[in-house]
């Protein structure tokens, strides 16, 4: 789905949202508005509850799904990871400065107990234990984003 950000971008005129094991890379389009096309619903849900990030076209449209870190084929890598000469997608330069706003990694602790579900199903195909508290799902989860 097709997604546009406020968040002032890095020095390169882009914009990431991490999410550990996927980058969503945000670019300027013929309009100058920074745009990137977020392929996990989940990822979806948690960047337009940020308040930063907003359809670009609210019409329905279908959402493809994919292994976490698996790009669709025909697509571009979003996070430039194994591709030479790119940027680090995580928003540093040569000189090792960071560019805080320009990288955003939703933290499990903004997530609803339903995303955080709902990620950690993608990420190991089995859904978590019914009775898990939060406070379990994002230890879990923070887990599975640390490797």
């Amino acid at each position: 789905m097709k997604l546009m950000t406020n968040i002032p971008p890095r020095r390169d005129d882009t914009v990431i949202a991490d999410f550990g094991d996927v980058s969503y890379l945000f670019e300027r389009d013929e309009f100058g508005d920074l745009v990137g096309d977020v392929t996990s619903g989940v990822h979806v849900d948690v960047l337009l509850q940020t308040g930063n990030f907003f359809l670009v076209d609210p019409a329905p449209a279908a959402v493809q799904f994919v292994p976490v870190g698996q790009v669709p084929s025909g697509e571009q890598n979003p996070s430039g990871e194994g591709e030479g000469g790119e940027a680090d997608p995580k928003g540093g330069d040569a000189s090792g400065e960071q560019a805080p706003l320009s990288v955003m990694t939703v933290a499990p602790e903004e997530m609803t107990a339903d995303q955080i579900r709902a990620e950690i199903e993608d990420r190991t195909g089995e859904a978590p234990k019914a009775r898990a508290s939060k406070s379990e799902l994002v230890e879990i989860l923070t887990a599975l984003r640390a490797g």
